[in-house]
């Protein structure tokens, strides 16, 4: 009985809870529970003792501390002569996903004789096949790949959850397949991600393999498609087949095919019906060419219903799918439920889970038979046409998306949590949902991880309404959504989604949840120019952590405000800042992140050349440590490095400005994979005066003028003022002196509404720009000013301009503040190197 009482008590039950969403220590699930530690410490430890907790030791935030998990997740009350007994039940899932996916079985195929001859033309290197859903793009392409020897044919079919990184790591594992002598190269871990692109696309040119991308309409990831678009142009053996709904965004030429499927004509339809021993008269397949107009899916399903007599076309043609599903016994609609329930192919165990039949083949195989479902490999997939069509038979029967949330909820997989995250509110059980969201604040699993889209993330969070949310779990709902907002939609938005969560978690009393509110605010309102504001909110969450926060927390405090103090060009105080996080950083132990803080550059070194070879080294740490936003950073800071080198030289460098471009380009390559727009648009602006500076003026204009779109379509920003300096200077180029002075203009309006310290170098173009006019004196009035500005606020590069422009034209230059000195020796030591040396950023600053 004591074990009965043991479940019978709420807080136990809070705990279990708490617990079957992830694992936790006794400190912070007593911050999520509101109890005093040692309470819930007492009740983890007799829980561990009845056996329904494990603990084990574990490191966090640089401290040893138990991690409890669940042992089970459900018991048995067996009561018989002999008394009771309690027996756990345990169900190994399966969320680990396959290594490839199978081509699909083959079956018959009709009618579609001319576009398997156009697609088996071997001077058609891609194709695109667009069709209705159920058409038969999947049998026609099933059919091309065993005529091309499945041996040699790789499948992907794509799900809302696919990303470019996802893609590429599928890709490596394709080509362990092709070339299994090589696959330990193609399996390396370390590689970023343009690399990986590059070596993905360079491995694949050589094969002579089919590649097969089925359900491309469902892709949300814009980042796939420059991906597909880069083996389009590049794969010279491989053959590219994509499979869509609706028109792919990839252009034609002349090895690429577009084939747009119609119905069957008489003669195939004719055929199929005949093939699933149907033999229809001329009136009544008059009545099936009116109700289905040749659509091959509609026709199977027909065939094999078993009222299928004269006349049935019009009931059928209403809702085949819906017909179809009606049809089956019992058994077999739960398992078409699973199926349709969940948005990806599920395996035998996870149908077993989801429906609780011990052997549901039987039901597979009477599934498959009437091609309502397919086989690929161990999974099994439902044909979209059912999926659709009974959308509103899985909505009414929940219990399947709760099964469905436990199915994915042990897993550590950011798709996975996303994907628990989607049932339990089509379950509505909102507290469920409250703690996945609480996950990101756990700092246990990421959501949205890099290995999901944000728009498939946002479609979720937009389904649960906040006022269901206990506060808590509000908070972090308003935080979780302005993050995924970010780079969608307008940065006010974002700032507006936050603010909502801080006057949430204010008045809650708990400091770690109000500080990952506060930290991103003051962050971004920084980045829109509210200076004064960002100050305030950034102090005010150092004041909190000051007392009760970890030392990585403390840490990412103070150079919360060494970030602030920088955009406004004081770079003294960023320095102060940046010592004292760095300082706190080495305290934890943890490599990363004193790794990470680091390689901030603190208004930049001196000496930039000298940075180059330790941003490599310390780029393969951040590879081997697999953190890809790291990676893309430095490539982001090795391309501005180089740019800052030669942005006011007469005479350029032109090999150091190809590597600059070519740094750059990789670093847009790997943020847009990861879903990093935010920092890729700040890669994109020095790529734009990268382009100017090595003459491909054209391409320059290009991506001055793509910035500056996706400027204005998340809110002015940092990135507009670089970009219309380089629109200046190329107006000026081709003697267009009022296109150079308004851009110019703007350039000073935008830096002066963002309060940045790009006030001055903005302001020092501008007045440069009137030299032509010969009047020195007035040239000299509008330099002095911005001389003073740029020296007091400017980074190196536009100091020494500054400098040089004022003894051109006779400016007096200011009183020089004393300059902190900033060490350059490796994360961890004490002692400093050169004077004037100073670490390289790693943050981007937008």
């Amino acid at each position: 009985m004591d074990f009965l009482r043991l479940l019978a008590s709420r807080e136990n039950l809070a705990i279990l809870s708490a617990l079957a969403v992830n694992p936790e220590y006794p400190r912070r699930l007593a911050g999520r529970l509101h109890r005093g530690e040692a309470h819930v410490a007492q009740r983890l430890r007799t829980l561990e003792e009845a056996g329904l907790l494990q603990g084990s030791w574990a490191r966090e935030g640089g401290k040893n501390v138990k991690l409890y998990r669940l042992k089970t997740r459900e018991f048995t009350l067996a009561i018989n002569e002999e008394g009771y007994q309690v027996q756990a039940q345990t169900t190994e899932i399966d969320t680990t996903p396959y290594t490839l996916e199978g081509v699909p079985p083959r079956c018959p195929i009709f009618g579609r004789e001319q576009e398997l001859a156009r697609l088996s033309n071997p001077s058609s290197r891609f194709s695109m096949i667009v069709g209705l859903p159920g058409m038969g793009k999947t049998t026609l392409a099933t059919e091309l790949a065993h005529r091309h020897g499945i041996q040699r044919v790789v499948w992907h079919t794509f799900t809302p959850f696919d990303s470019a990184l996802r893609l590429l790591g599928l890709a490596r594992r394709w080509l362990a397949f092709l070339d299994p002598s090589r696959s330990q190269e193609y399996e390396r871990a370390n590689w970023d991600i343009s690399d990986l692109l590059d070596r993905v696309t360079d491995g694949l040119s050589r094969h002579r393999t089919l590649i097969i991308l089925d359900d491309y309409q469902k892709i949300r990831d814009d980042s796939i498609h420059e991906i597909v678009r880069r083996w389009q142009r590049t794969l010279e053996s491989a053959k590219v087949v994509v499979l869509s709904r609706n028109r792919p965004p990839f252009d034609l030429d002349t090895t690429t095919h577009l084939i747009t499927l119609p119905g069957l004509d008489r003669a195939a339809a004719l055929g199929l019906l005949k093939e699933f021993g149907l033999t229809a008269s001329s009136a009544e397949f008059l009545r099936l060419e009116r109700a289905f107009g040749g659509h091959p899916l509609s026709l199977r399903l027909y065939a094999q219903q078993p009222d299928n007599g004269p006349g049935a076309a019009r009931s059928v043609g209403a809702d085949v799918g819906r017909e179809a599903f009606h049809a089956l016994d019992r058994s077999t609609q739960h398992v078409l439920l699973a199926l349709a329930c969940v948005r990806r192919p599920l395996g035998l165990k996870d149908i077993r889970f989801l429906t609780g039949l011990k052997d549901p083949s039987l039901p597979l195989a009477v599934l498959e038979r009437r091609a309502m479902i397919r086989s690929e490999g161990l999974v099994y997939r439902i044909h979209d046409v059912l999926r659709d069509s009974l959308s509103s038979t899985v909505a009414s029967h929940p219990e399947i998306h709760r099964r469905a949330t436990a199915l994915f909820l042990p897993s550590e997989r950011g798709d996975d949590i996303v994907e628990a995250l989607y049932h339990a509110t089509k379950a509505e059980d909102w507290s469920v949902a409250g703690n996945l969201l609480e996950l990101d604040l756990a700092g246990e699993r990421e959501m949205p991880s890099t290995s999901v889209n944000a728009a498939v993330f946002l479609e979720i969070l937009n389904e649960i309404p906040p006022d269901k949310l206990d506060a808590r779990h509000r908070a972090m709902f308003h935080r979780s959504h302005a993050l995924a907002l970010l780079g969608i939609a307008k940065t006010p938005a974002v700032i507006r989604e936050l603010e909502t969560a801080r006057q949430i978690a204010d008045p809650l009393g708990d400091p770690r949840l109000l500080s990952w509110v506060l930290s991103p605010l003051g962050y971004y309102l920084g980045n829109t120019g509210r200076m004064v504001a960002a100050e305030r909110v950034l102090a005010r969450n150092l004041r909190l952590l000051e007392s009760t926060g970890s030392l990585a927390d403390k840490a990412d405090a103070r150079f919360m405000l060494a970030l602030l103090y920088d955009r406004q060009g004081n770079h003294m105080r960023a320095k102060e800042y940046w010592r004292r996080a760095l300082e706190v950083a080495r305290q934890t132990g943890n490599k990363r992140l004193v790794l990470e803080l680091w390689t901030w550059h603190v208004a930049f070194p001196s000496n930039w050349r000298q940075m180059l070879p330790r941003l490599r080294s310390w780029r393969a740490d951040f590879r081997r440590w697999e953190m890809p936003r790291q990676v893309e950073a430095v490539d982001i800071l090795s391309g501005e490095i180089l740019c800052r080198e030669e942005r006011y030289q007469a005479i350029h460098r032109k090999p150091d400005l190809r590597r600059a471009i070519g740094f750059l380009e990789r670093a847009i390559t790997g943020c847009e994979a990861i879903g990093n727009r935010y920092e890729a648009l700040y890669a994109h602006s020095w790529l734009s005066l990268a382009l100017f500076l090595a003459d491909e003026y054209e391409r320059a204009e290009q991506e001055a003028e793509a910035t500056l779109e996706s400027d204005r379509r998340i809110g002015p920003g940092h990135c507009a003022i670089l970009c219309h300096q380089v629109l200046s200077r190329l107006c000026r180029l081709r003697g267009d002196m009022d296109g150079a002075r308004k851009h110019s203009d703007i350039a000073v309006r935008q830096a002066r509404r963002l309060n940045c310290g790009c006030v001055g170098i903005a302001s020092l173009e501008r007045a440069v720009l009137g030299e032509d006019s010969g009047n020195e004196i007035a040239l000299r009035e509008l330099l002095e000013p911005a001389v003073a500005e740029t020296i007091r606020k400017g980074c190196p590069d536009e100091v020494r301009y500054a400098r040089r422009l004022a003894r051109q034209h006779r400016v007096g230059l200011p009183t020089e503040p004393h300059e902190i000195g900033t060490p350059s020796s490796q994360p961890g030591a004490a002692s400093s190197d050169k004077r004037g040396e100073s670490p390289a950023t790693l943050t981007v600053h937008l």
